[in-house]
């Protein structure tokens, strides 16, 4: 796939890890996914480490924005007014849990968390455009939120950014999310599980990433060998074969193997 130069707002156009750990998520992520690294430092201080596949941006890695806060990975939506977006969410329910701030040059971002708990980042984008490259093995493909209040969380993000949803026939608890006002209902955002009694209620709402592989077995074979776990093993669903699991540190990510 060509490098992307343009993400549109209302879409997801940055993901990154924070972690206890960097130089273990380093070793790894380059391990599982082929990912090198380029480390931002300012005045001899490293801030963040940009991750990189054929040296085009995949993701970003740094440390855990609270000493107590558990590993995990964070999804960004492109914003043309981070301050504005930010104001909205709290008008629509949600807090603003970080920011707005400006990222050096790079551009300017915020964190909020919608009215069910889940944290998003919105991202103004100066000279950091966002990831270079998607729907190839070892980037990222897809985004998904696991909530127990599915019309809350629908409400949000269409007051937030105009999402539209559509049912996936597939699965009853599933819903895509659609940019408004595309009637062609062909170009999905993201999608929304909705938890229900076969969940464990201790599971809280939040963003989940997915990250596209060849072989979703040998992916999960070569986690537990360097140190990672299973949560949920190969799965064959619509879109392929799925896998959920978690890195040496803590980190939940899913993998997917597309059918096509």
């Amino acid at each position: 796939m060509p490098e992307m130069t343009k993400h549109e707002f209302g879409t997801f156009n940055w993901l990154d890890l924070s972690t206890t750990d960097i130089e273990g998520a380093k070793a790894f992520y380059s391990t599982m996914f082929g990912w090198e690294f380029e480390p931002q430092v300012v005045e001899g201080e490293l801030v963040y480490t940009i991750c990189t596949l054929n040296s085009l941006q995949v993701c970003g890695l740094g440390g855990t924005m609270g000493e107590d806060d558990p590993p995990g990975w964070n999804v960004y939506t492109c914003v043309e007014d981070v301050d504005a977006m930010s104001n909205r969410a709290v008008e629509l329910g949600g807090t603003v849990v970080a920011g707005p701030m400006d990222i050096f040059d790079s551009g300017r971002m915020s964190f909020i968390s919608d009215p069910q708990g889940a944290m998003l980042g919105l991202w103004q984008p100066r000279e950091h455009l966002g990831v270079q490259i998607m729907f190839e093995p070892g980037t990222f493909m897809w985004a998904e939120i696991m909530t127990w209040d599915a019309e809350g969380t629908n409400a949000f993000y269409k007051g937030l950014h105009g999402w539209d949803t559509v049912a996936d026939h597939n699965n009853p608890n599933y819903t895509l999310y659609v940019p408004g006002g595309d009637t062609s209902r062909s170009v999905y955002l993201a999608g929304q599980l909705a938890m229900d009694e076969n969940f464990d209620k201790s599971i809280p709402t939040y963003w989940g990433i997915y990250l596209q592989v060849t072989d979703t077995a040998e992916t999960l074979r070569r986690c537990i060998e360097l140190g990672g776990e299973q949560v949920m093993p190969a799965t064959e669903i619509a879109q392929g074969i799925f896998a959920v699991m978690k890195d040496p540190q803590g980190a939940y990510f899913n993998v997917l193997q597309p059918s096509h």
